[in-house]
Parts: structure tokens; C-alpha cells; sequence
């Protein structure tokens, strides 16, 4: 085995103590460095620091920190042009790689075209000069006719030799045609070829200039130098050409070939001319398709060309027509100019497309785009889904999509989207399977269950519709009897966690969630023993949801349940009280028309609702699907928070979960009562909405009819 063999299987790993000075505390700490030497063929050492080995003083535990690629800390600037070159070496190898890539395609392709033109020219070249076999043929008819002669006696004249040898031969016009394209097809083909190959050479130039052992900064600037270059003379451009000239050299062979074999057989000429045409005519949709259609993912060599073209022929066309509208601006009038400002948009669209290249046009195009764009790519996320642990990562991201400051639209998105094709379920329904999944036995460890679990409840409430879906199943005894929201404590916990939430419809949703649970749980005499306990994690739940001093709530829990669900009713009345004083500020400019036609919609959806439709997405509008959460309207974001809190008001009055509540809370059950018919009269009285109030107190009113039974209500109503 040779030396040079030897060298460079070593590997010499040594570990050294050195004192490093922290460049951003200055501070000396003894650590181990842990380098490799790295020995080549060519007896070049390459050092590669991986990093140092030491005891961090705060932890105890040993900490290895990687070094960047390429980072030399005798300069303070290598961490910042080590990050520049990583992504500068991935951006140009793939780059490097695409040009490779097509050069090599070009070359396979024009190695086969060319042998089958060359076939082709060895029969065509031969019309452009006289046939010798003519030639002989003449001679041996003039023998045959000179022999004749002498036999009865005829002189025959000699043929002119010129005649013979083809001095005065002309080609044909088709002939000369047939080779003048196919030779020109044959030579551009060689051209491409030529250039694929130089295109080869140019990009592993490239990469080696650009990829040489120096020092960070150096090798960043190099590497910009190169890359600006690349840039300045277009290499992408003359990448993209490439492949225009073996197209352009096809078609002159099918040109070619066309004519002739018109001279050979009319029928099959046709055959193939018609062939040619559906040929061309395909390759033309096909280059002018993406200008009509941006989305289109056709394109050709020549799209670009055309690009330029269509704009520059649609800007100079713009420019006359707004000198010509100019002149008659007068006898137009106002309409003149409201035409000159659209004339104006697309006259700078088209500038604005020109000084692109047509690649960032298109991306610009694309962002351009309305939400829904982004909804159907959701969607379809949704649909590859099949895992647990996918829809997990999915759904822990929902909060900070729906809080998201650079996409407005967050929350109309999460509104339209369903669940998964493939489980046949809505989105709510299917998060709560997730839940189910990971409280279901020991198929997870505890932490990931518990983890899953808070994701996919807290996911719930930034997903518009989806509480009601919900609280709505529940509510009306077709809720999955094993789903854990709204039994379960600790979605109480995230409820009570959200309610103060910034968003008021998220903060809406976790109270109205929050209500019910406080109302179901207390039938459970095990939980009203577990709450008492002020250890227990719930007792201050309730505190801040009641708004009540500790030792009323614990006179209230030892009671038979009737108390804290009267308790829990009155302080969700006072919360819905202060929504519906919103709801009639913000829609004093709705009629009551409108808004009865926007309850007897959306009542007409909920009834036609099926497994794989929200009752509140879509409305049917002209025979299409309009998304409701498109912008959401306020008239119509009050409406879905109107019909929330209605379902939550009806559940937690139901009459059969009051029999003897105690009396000092059946008066503040009629000053609630009280407040809210002063409010519907005084809103009257000055010709405002009183939607949210007449839901109030129809909601109520069944309840209250029970409760005047009761004597100290009794006097208070009648008061």
C-alpha cells in the first residue's frame, strides 16, 4: 500500500486543553477541544474544528458545541460569512446541478436527432447534383438506337455529351429547400450540442472557483464575485435557450421533411403535414398558455420570449390608446376618465412585469392570490394526514395560524376547512377522536397523551364553528359518549385558561365551554367533595368564574348542586348581557329584515346539516358555495356568537336543574332579569336592535315562569 493510500485513510483525533475567551463575555474558561486532521491524497492538511468539550459550570453537564463550516475564529466576521457561504454552496450546487441536468438531456437528445437527420440528408443531398445512373441509361438507349439504325438502314444523331454528363442539370426549388432546412436542422443540433457541453464545463468552473479552501471572508467574496458575474452575462438565460434551438431545429426537420415527400406522394405528404401541424399548433398552446393562464404548469423554451412580447406589444398598445382617448375626452366626459385609470393599472402592471423576469411575475401573481388559496392547500395537508402524531403537529399549530399578524385571513381559512377525506368527519369531531386516542389506555407514554390531549382541546377554540359543533352535540344528547370536552377537568382548566383570551370570539368560546362544564360537573357529588379541597386546581377556577369570595363559593359546593348551577347561570347572563350590548351597537345600520333573513339561513343550514358539512360554512348563493367566514361580516360574526350563546343560555336554564335553589340567588336572578328588560325598553325607546335582549329573556323565560313559584321572586316580580 502506498503512502499516499495510507495518508489518506488517517484520521488523527486530538483532544488538547485550551483556554478560549468567551468574544462576547470575555470571561476564560477551560474546556477540551476536540479537532480532526484530515490528510489527502495530495499531503494537504485540512484542520476541521468540530468543537469544544467542556463542563458548563451552571449545569454540571458536559456541553459540545459545533463549530460553523468553514469557521475560523481568529476572525470575528467567520460566523456570519460561514452562514453566508452554507447557503450560498446548497443554492449553487443546486443550481450547478439543473444546468448539469439539462446539458445532459440536450446531449442524449441531440446525439439521437442528429444521426436520424444525417440519415435523411444522405438521401436528400443527392437532388441537388445530376444522377449518373441517368446518365448511363441515356447512353445504353442511344446504343440500342444507333444498333437499330444500322439494321434497316436509319442514321441516328449522337445524344450532346453535355446533355449526357448533366452539364445544364438544375435542381429543383423543393430539393433545394428540403436540404437547406435539413442541413440547417443538422447544424443547429450540433450547435446545442457544442453549448450543452460547454454548459457542463462552465458549471464545474463555477463550482471550483467558487468552492476553493480560503478563509470565510474570502471565500464569500469570491463566491459573490463569481455569482454576480453569473448573474451579469445571464447563464440562466443561455441555459434556458438551450433547449429552444434543438427545438427549433425539430421543426425545421419536420419542415423539411414535409416537402419532401410531397415530391414522392402526395397522400402521405398530407398525412404527415397534418401531423405536423397538430405538432405545432400543441407546441404554440403550449408557449402562449402561460401568459393567458398563469397557474398553467405548461411552458416552452420560447414562453418567455413571448412573455416580453405580449407585454410590450399590450403596453405600446395602452400608450395609443390613451393618446386616443385623450382626444375625445371631451365627448366622453366623466366616463374618460374613470377609463384612463384602468388604463393606467395596466399600463404599470405591464411595466411592472417587464422589469421582472417572468419567473417573479408569476410568484408575484401568485401571492396575490385570495385566502382561499391557502384554505385548499390546508385542506389538502388535512388529507395526507393518517397519523395521530401528524394531526397533533397540525393542530398545535391552529393558534398562532388563527393569531397570525402577516396573514389576515387566518381565521375565515380555519373556518372553511373540514376534516380528512379519509375519516369521513368534520374537523372538530376528528380532534376529539385524537383526544379520545390519547386518553385511551397505555398505547402512548403519559407525557405524550397529556400533551396531545392539551394540544388538540386548546386547538378547538381557534377554529371558528368549532365550539358550537360541539357544545351543540352536547347540548342535545348526540355528543360521542366517551369524548372528553366538556366532561373532562382539565378542558375546563383550558377553558378557564382562554377565557380571558385577547380575541373576543375565543374568549367567548372558552367561557361558554367554561359554563357548561361548571353546570355538568356539579351533578357529580365526588367532583363538589374534590373542588372544596382549595388545594385542588379548580377551586380557583371557580372563584374568578363566579366572581365570588372563597367562603361564599364553599357555602354554595356543599349544597346539593343547585346553588353553584343558579350561581354559574346568573354570572353567564351578566357576560351575555354585555355581549348583547355590543351586538345592538354594531348593527343599529341592519334592518330587521336582514337580520332575520341571516337567522332563517343559517337556521335552514343547521337543519339540512350532515357528518361532512358545518351547519355555518356556506350558504347556497346563485348555485355556488360562498364561504361564510370570507371576511367574516360583523352582522354575521354576532350571528355565530349569538347562536352560541343562546345554545349555552338554554343548557345551563333548563328548568330540571332547579328545584330549591337558595333565595338570596333567586333575587340575584331577577336583579339580572330586571336589568336586561330595562335594557330592551330603554333600546326601544330610542329605536335601537334589541336582538341580543329578546334572546335573553326568551331564553329565560321558562326558568323564570318555575321560579315565581317561588315566594321571594315572586314579591320581587311583582314589585
Amino acid at each position: 500500500m502506498s503512502l499516499a493510500a495510507v495518508m489518506t485513510t488517517i484520521n488523527v483525533i486530538i483532544y488538547g486543553s485550551t483556554r478560549l475567551r468567551s468574544p462576547i463575555s470575555g470571561r476564560v474558561s477551560t474546556s477540551e477541544s476536540l479537532s480532526i486532521i484530515h490528510l489527502e491524497e495530495n499531503n494537504t492538511c485540512h484542520f476541521i474544528s468540530l468543537g469544544k468539550f467542556g463542563m458548563n459550570s451552571a449545569t454540571g453537564h458536559h456541553d459540545l458545541e459545533f463549530a460553523p463550516h468553514g469557521a475560523n475564529y481568529g476572525d470575528s466576521s467567520s460566523v456570519l460569512f460561514s452562514m453566508y457561504l452554507t447557503r450560498a454552496e446548497k443554492f449553487d450546487k443546486e443550481q450547478s446541478e439543473s444546468w448539469k441536468a439539462n446539458a445532459d438531456g440536450i446531449l442524449v437528445f441531440t446525439g439521437l436527432f442528429s444521426a436520424t437527420v444525417a440519415t435523411f440528408i444522405v438521401e436528400g443531398y443527392k437532388k441537388l447534383g445530376p444522377d449518373s445512373g441517368n446518365a448511363t441509361v441515356s447512353i445504353l438507349a442511344q446504343i440500342s438506337q444507333q444498333l437499330a439504325g444500322l439494321s434497316n438502314g436509319t442514321y441516328v444523331s449522337p445524344l450532346d455529351p453535355a446533355v449526357i454528363m448533366g452539364s445544364s442539370f438544375r435542381p429543383t426549388t423543393s430539393a433545394v429547400w428540403v436540404n437547406a432546412l435539413w442541413f440547417s436542422s443538422l447544424v443547429t443540433s450540433l450547435t446545442c450540442a457544442l453549448l450543452a457541453t460547454l454548459l457542463q464545463q462552465w458549471a464545474r468552473r463555477y463550482l471550483r472557483r467558487t468552492q476553493r479552501r480560503y478563509s470565510p471572508h474570502a471565500r464569500a467574496r469570491i463566491r459573490a464575485f463569481f455569482a454576480e458575474g453569473a448573474d451579469k452575462f445571464r447563464v440562466t438565460t443561455v441555459v434556458e435557450f438551450l433547449p429552444a434551438l434543438l427545438h427549433i431545429s425539430v421543426f425545421l426537420f419536420f419542415a423539411g421533411l414535409v416537402i419532401f415527400l410531397f415530391d414522392i406522394n402526395h397522400s402521405i405528404a398530407s398525412v404527415i403535414l397534418a401531423l405536423v401541424t397538430v405538432c405545432g399548433l400543441s407546441y404554440t398552446m403550449f408557449t402562449v398558455i402561460p401568459i393567458l393562464f398563469h397557474d398553467s404548469p405548461f411552458q416552452t423554451p420560447l414562453t418567455t420570449a413571448a412573455w416580453y412580447l405580449h407585454h410590450l406589444s399590450m403596453r405600446a398598445y395602452l400608450i395609443v390608446a390613451k393618446h386616443l382617448l385623450a382626444g375625445f375626452s371631451k365627448i366622453i366626459g366623466f366616463a374618460a376618465w374613470r377609463i384612463q385609470d384602468d388604463i393606467k393599472a395596466l399600463s404599470d402592471r405591464s411595466t411592472r412585469y417587464l422589469r421582472l423576469s417572468m419567473s417573479r411575475s408569476l410568484e408575484d401573481i401568485a401571492r396575490q392570490q385570495s385566502w382561499g388559496m391557502d384554505a385548499r392547500a390546508l385542506a389538502w395537508t388535512l388529507d395526507t394526514l393518517d397519523e395521530d402524531h401528524e394531526l397533533e403537529q397540525f393542530m398545535a399549530g391552529v393558534p398562532g395560524f388563527y393569531q397570525s399578524r402577516a396573514l389576515t385571513t387566518g381565521k375565515a381559512i380555519l373556518g372553511s376547512l373540514s376534516g380528512p377525506n379519509g375519516f369521513n368527519k368534520i374537523l372538530p369531531w376528528k380532534i376529539l377522536e385524537v383526544v379520545e386516542h390519547a386518553t385511551d389506555g397505555d398505547h402512548y407514554p403519559l407525557e405524550v397523551r397529556q400533551r396531545r390531549h392539551r394540544t388538540c382541546l386548546n386547538a378547538l377554540y381557534f377554529i371558528p364553528g368549532a365550539v358550537y359543533d360541539i357544545l351543540s352535540a352536547f347540548c342535545h344528547a348526540s355528543y360521542p359518549p366517551r369524548a372528553s370536552l366538556p366532561r373532562s377537568l382539565e378542558s375546563w382548566g383550558i377553558a378557564a385558561e382562554l377565557s380571558p383570551h385577547i380575541d373576543d370570539d375565543v374568549a367567548l368560546g372558552a367561557r361558554c365551554v367554561a359554563a357548561v362544564i361548571a353546570t355538568h360537573t356539579t351533578f357529580s357529588d365526588t367532583f363538589r367533595s374534590t373542588v372544596l379541597r382549595e388545594d385542588d386546581g379548580h377551586f380557583p377556577i371557580l372563584v374568578r368564574q363566579f366572581g365570588v369570595q372563597e367562603h361564599v363559593l364553599h357555602s354554595y359546593l356543599a349544597g346539593n348542586g343547585e346553588d353553584i348551577r343558579l350561581v354559574n347561570l346568573v354570572s353567564f347572563v351578566w357576560l351575555t348581557v354585555k355581549f348583547a350590548r355590543n351586538m345592538e351597537a354594531s348593527l343599529m345600520a341592519l334592518t330587521t329584515g336582514q337580520w332575520d333573513i341571516i337567522v332563517a339561513e343559517r337556521a335552514r343550514l343547521r337543519s339540512v346539516r350532515s357528518d361532512s358539512t358545518r351547519s355555518w360554512d356556506f350558504q347556497e348563493v346563485g348555485g355556488g358555495k360562498t364561504f361564510f367566514p370570507h371576511h367574516i361580516s360583523p352582522p354575521l360574526a354576532l350571528a355565530v356568537n349569538h347562536d352560541l350563546l343562546r345554545l349555552t343560555l338554554e343548557y345551563l336554564s333548563d328548568p330540571s336543574f332547579y328545584d330549591t335553589p337558595a333565595p338570596e340567588l333567586l333575587g340575584d336572578f331577577q336583579e339580572a332579569w330586571d336589568h336586561v328588560e330595562n335594557l330592551q325598553r330603554d333600546a326601544r325607546q330610542i329605536g335601537h336592535s334589541t336582538h341580543g335582549f329578546s334572546m335573553i329573556l326568551e331564553v329565560l323565560h321558562p326558568l323564570r315562569a318555575q321560579l315565581m313559584s317561588r315566594p321571594l321572586l315572586a314579591r320581587s316580580g311583582s314589585s
